[in-house]
């Protein structure tokens, strides 16, 4: 229920970030849907900075177990799991893209290399060929007419 919560919550910032930048405005911290994007870091601190301080204080003045302090434990436990599993796909993602990099990168030097191959079996050719046309000139019986 709470992650529910959490969504209804950061779309009511996001639409008032919008209407912040409609009307030309800065825009509000954590009102920002590019720059803010992150649910699970954002829900993080608002645990962090204000939930644990003050239910900390609240259940050591009345109960350690009470029910809302064991909630606000599990949910934060619950978001640093989706925060890790987060990074942990972003991490998946930067290494699969730099695959494809390394593989483009190794394309292009395998066609580099046979490119340069071709090049020097053409000058060899053509090396060839003026060597073979020098002998024919020199084997070449003309007359004077």
């Amino acid at each position: 229920m709470h992650k529910k919560w959490a969504q209804r919550i950061t779309n009511e910032f996001w639409a008032l970030g919008d209407r912040e930048r409609q009307l030309g405005i800065a825009v509000s911290p954590l009102c920002d849907r590019v720059k803010d994007s992150n649910v699970p870091m954002s829900q993080i601190g608002f645990f962090e900075y204000i939930c644990v301080p003050f239910y900390s204080i609240v259940a050591d003045l009345v109960d350690p177990t009470m029910l809302p302090w064991v909630r606000v434990q599990a949910n934060l436990q619950s978001w640093g799991e989706v925060q890790v599993a987060r990074a942990a796909a972003a991490a998946t993602a930067v290494q699969s893209i730099h695959r494809g990099k390394a593989a483009r990168a190794r394309a292009n030097v395998e066609r580099a290399e046979a490119a340069r191959a071709a090049a020097e079996a053409a000058a060899e050719a053509a090396a060839e060929a003026a060597r073979a046309a020098d002998e024919d000139r020199g084997n070449c019986v003309c007359s004077d007419g």
